[in-house]
């Protein structure tokens, strides 16, 4: 998995996951006892979205989309700069502005909660040692020199609030998906192999998890359907 396509895949990943750490963004799963329906967020809002057992709000759907944002401003520097994988990085581009930031963001959260929903069906969630070492590294690793949008975020939330809670809970759901993406592709030999058996694991997840819009004008002009047609034309792109 050393070819041009597994460091492009690596790279989708790393989009995904990498830039929630990076913000630092986790929403609560909040039930009700007696029905099992998510009623609360995070922030303590009513939900504009359910996705499987996670409550989503208003805040953290435009956090989202900030995520996106920032993840072409990324690329877009990277192009400027001459990186190896501009053609990529532009059509990954193209991609985005083609479905629209809004349901790449959408997609994003489904793709995100439905992975992590298997990894723990699967019995792929890390220990608290594993996650609380996790955290102290890359703390340590921060204290060192961060990106100035990430110190902001980090900032605003309140630093022992930021590496004390909302950290550890995204390195739990980023360490549970990547083991879950490793146990997926452990035994195939060539690139297409491992992504087909991904995508299909992809597909399991997306079709074992329920997604109800419960505002659609705090979510619009996002749409479930477009956001899971971009999902689609989006594991098709990081094949090539």
């Amino acid at each position: 998995m050393t070819s041009a396509r597994a460091r492009r895949r690596l790279v989708l990943i790393g989009f995904i996951l990498i830039s929630a750490l990076a913000i630092g963004i986790t929403s609560t799963q909040a039930t009700d006892s007696s029905s099992g329906t998510a009623r609360v967020t995070a922030d303590g809002t009513p939900p504009v979205a359910i996705i499987g057992d996670e409550a989503v709000s208003a805040t953290e759907f435009k956090q989202q989309i900030g995520i996106v944002n920032s993840n072409i401003n990324y690329m877009q520097g990277q192009i400027d700069v001459g990186s190896q994988s501009s053609t990529f990085l532009q059509g990954f581009i193209d991609l985005i502005h083609a479905h629209g930031v809004e349901n790449v963001a959408l997609g994003g959260m489904i793709e995100n909660q439905a992975l992590y929903q298997m990894a723990v069906t699967r019995g792929f969630v890390p220990t608290d040692d594993a996650v609380q070492a996790k955290v102290a590294q890359d703390k340590q690793l921060a204290s060192q020199g961060i990106d100035p949008g990430t110190a902001a975020y980090i900032a605003s939330v309140g630093a022992d609030r930021f590496w004390n809670t909302l950290y550890p809970e995204t390195v739990r759901r980023d360490m549970a998906t990547q083991a879950l993406w490793q146990d997926t592709i452990k035994g195939k030999t060539t690139s297409a192999d491992a992504y087909a058996a991904w995508n299909e694991v992809e597909q399991q997840a997306l079709d074992a998890t329920p997604v109800s819009i419960l505002d659609a004008n705090a979510i619009a002009p996002a749409t479930t359907a477009a956001a899971l047609d971009y999902l689609h034309d989006y594991w098709q792109f990081s094949e090539q």
